[in-house]
């Protein structure tokens, strides 16, 4: 069965206490034409609340991440499970300044549950699902039903920013980047990002290539050996010389030795003698 990801926007960015707010999850059909299904996924993801909760005596609800990597950045500090709204609603305090610092410049726009599928069935057009989470991430991926989040800035003011919308979300929305500066082009850090992917993608072939080259030329080399022409066969040891002179007697001999008539008359002129 396929991982979990499932992505859901921030909605308020403390940059007094380093914590970010957002969804975690909420029971509305995603991107992918699924559908979480809040009641049968509340008890997995309040047993990761509490596993984590009684490791760290209670300084911790859930190990936060950073892009789904095997990188501790911070823990959630706050879990609230809205019956109502069917959504859990987390905060989390980040510790890793450069992680930080990319949730302040909107670099990071939402979490993201990282686990597995418990089970999943038809729901009309789309497909619902039960999950089980093993971490949340925070990620890049652009939000899916908002793109405000209110920032707390360091002198206690409050202010609303925007995340860069989708080019389709901007064209049915009008949605449009907000003229601070500060707040960096996120399709530009979508580009950059597949392009390293892509060039990662190439040095991994052209190391293939190189492996497949050097294969190629071994079985070359061992080809163009077994095709050789094969050497002249040596004589035996022990063979010997003859004319032939001699070579003709010894045939001719060999053809006497064979007549029947030749042996009896060889037998009639030298007669053998022997005593019983």
């Amino acid at each position: 069965m396929k991982d979990l990801r499932m992505f859901a926007r921030l909605t308020k960015v403390n940059e007094v206490r380093h914590e970010v707010t957002g969804v975690l999850a909420e029971e509305a059909p995603d991107k992918s034409g699924e559908i979480f299904d809040y009641e049968s996924s509340k008890p997995f993801f309040k047993a990761w609340n509490a596993e984590f909760e009684k490791a760290t005596e209670g300084r911790s609800l859930g190990n936060v991440r950073e892009m789904h990597q095997p990188v501790a950045i911070g823990k959630f500090v706050r879990v609230e499970y809205d019956d109502a709204a069917k959504q859990i609603v987390v905060t989390a305090k980040i510790v890793d300044g450069r992680a930080w610092q990319k949730v302040t410049e909107g670099v990071y726009t939402g979490f993201s549950i990282g686990g597995k599928y418990v089970k999943s069935w038809r729901d009309g057009e789309y497909v619902r699902y039960t999950a089980e989470p093993n971490e949340g991430s925070l990620v890049d991926n652009p939000c899916m039903y908002g793109a405000h989040f209110s920032a707390i800035k360091a002198d206690g003011t409050t202010e609303l920013r925007k995340f860069l919308a989708t080019s389709e979300q901007a064209k049915e929305t009008g949605a449009h980047m907000n003229a601070d500066q500060s707040t960096p082009d996120l399709t530009k850090f979508a580009q950059i990002e597949a392009v390293r992917k892509l060039s990662k993608r190439v040095e991994e072939q052209d190391s293939e290539i190189a492996v497949l080259s050097k294969t190629v030329e071994n079985l070359t080399a061992l080809l163009e050996k077994l095709l050789a022409e094969p050497e002249a066969p040596k004589l035996a040891a022990n063979a010997v010389a003859v004319s032939k002179e001699e070579d003709r007697g010894a045939a001719s001999h060999a053809k006497r030795a064979d007549d029947p008539i030749s042996l009896i008359k060889q037998s009639h002129g030298q007669p053998r003698w022997g005593y019983a």
